[in-house]
């Protein structure tokens, strides 16, 4: 592989997550039926699970706690615990912000996992007027860059305005994200997640294209896509052909694996020449084309950290609300 990666610096010269301090978030953010009121929620902002979320990260981004940037960023944060009818252990943030020029109350949501330390953005809503996805997690990512941290992430402006296309797969709309960042592809779906999406798959020409167009823009030239080895549960693949998406549907290649020109040797190789397993799956962008390679998350981060080069896509699909617990 490492001949591979020589071969694309040559080519290429001339061209919210989130989580604990012990864990990384593990979010993902679903459709529900908005309800309308919090029915045990309790004052106590020193709860544990308050304090969980307070003293989070987004994922690699330590330099800032989610309790910091929205006491910053918001105008009289309030945090609450409460139990969910379905025994769901809730932490909510309220506090007052700017939205399109007009002063509104936020009311955000994150589910808590207190066993495994980690939580997920659920819910928005702007004066009670529940808000999608896309609009949750621009807010949490213009708290972060308003208050001073870090982060390759794009505005939340940039996050709105991603264009849409039609998935022939699912004949619904979906949008696409395309983030810069020296991340693993563990790191790349947790984040993709946190967002309110998930990596991103592609099922038709048209797709690939538009997934590629956005990543080329951003200088992306290393993209983690939503495949890998490792299946669901301890299940591991013995072979790419065997694979199907993070979101359970089939791959179709619809563009080939690279070949190299000087050796003839093609992807996929499955372990690297240091004997590393490559079981993420990323396209490369070598010889003025994209191409599937599988890589090893650590080796690619080694190789190519600092170089602005590694990157991911974010699918979300259609712009319905998120769930709201009472």
């Amino acid at each position: 592989m490492k001949k591979l990666y020589l071969l694309l610096i040559a080519f290429t010269l001339i061209l919210c997550t989130a989580c604990s301090d012990t864990s990384q978030q593990n979010t993902e953010s679903d459709s529900g039926e908005p309800a309308t009121s919090v029915s045990t929620a309790s004052s106590n902002s020193d709860h544990r699970c308050v304090q969980l979320v307070k003293n989070g990260y987004r994922a690699g981004l330590q330099d800032l706690t989610y309790g910091e940037a929205f006491s910053d960023f918001f105008v009289n944060p309030q945090w609450q615990y409460f139990e969910s009818r379905t025994g769901k252990d809730i932490v909510q943030f309220t506090g007052e912000c700017i939205y399109q020029e007009v002063n509104v109350e936020a009311r955000v949501q994150f589910v808590v996992d207190e066993s495994a330390n980690t939580f997920r953005a659920t819910y928005l809503a702007f004066n009670e007027v529940p808000q999608n996805t896309l609009a949750l997690s621009a807010l949490i990512e213009k708290a972060f860059v308003s208050s001073g941290g870090s982060g390759s992430l794009p505005s939340s402006e940039q996050v709105t305005s991603s264009s849409p296309s039609s998935s022939s797969q699912s004949n619904s709309t979906h949008t696409y994200e395309a983030i810069k960042a020296d991340v693993s592809w563990n790191d790349a779906k947790r984040a993709a997640e946190s967002r309110g999406g998930h990596l991103v798959t592609i099922n038709s020409q048209e797709e690939f294209k538009i997934v590629t167009d956005k990543a080329f823009e951003r200088g992306i030239r290393l993209l983690w896509v939503g495949a890998s080895l490792n299946g669901y549960g301890n299940f591991i693949y013995d072979n790419w052909g065997d694979v199907r998406w993070i979101t359970n549907e089939p791959i179709n290649f619809f563009n080939k694996w690279y070949v190299n020109p000087s050796t003839g040797i093609s992807e996929p190789t499955y372990f690297s020449e240091n004997g590393s397993r490559e079981d993420k799956l990323m396209l490369f962008y070598v010889d003025q084309k994209w191409y599937y390679n599988d890589a090893n998350s650590q080796e690619t981060i080694n190789d190519y950290k600092g170089t602005g080069w590694i990157g991911y896509v974010v699918e979300y699909g259609d712009s319905k609300s998120v769930d709201y617990y009472e």
